[in-house]
């Protein structure tokens, strides 16, 4: 299934909690883009994303510096999550 989570009206660290909520409710195969406000750091979702097995599959500009990222959950791969955000 795929999903769209908009946090560009967000302020940290609630967009990076939103989506670590996200992430941890999706399935095998199921997709989840993020549309992300400038001021959030994209290496934190793709840091978190790995955590759960969600791999970025590609990344736009929207307008106003705004910008989409798109991850999609592997198949076959057992979460080892050591600690926690």
């Amino acid at each position: 299934m795929d999903y769209l989570l908009d946090l560009r009206t967000l302020r940290c660290p609630l967009p990076l909690l939103t989506a670590k909520k996200a992430f941890a409710a999706l399935a095998e195969g199921d997709s989840l883009c993020l549309q992300l406000a400038a001021h959030s750091a994209d290496e934190d979702f793709v840091t978190l994303g790995s955590r759960y097995a969600c791999q970025l599959k590609w990344q736009k500009i929207l307008e106003k510096d705004e910008r989409e990222m798109l991850f999609s959950k592997k198949h076959g791969v057992s979460l080892s999550l050591k600690g926690d955000l």
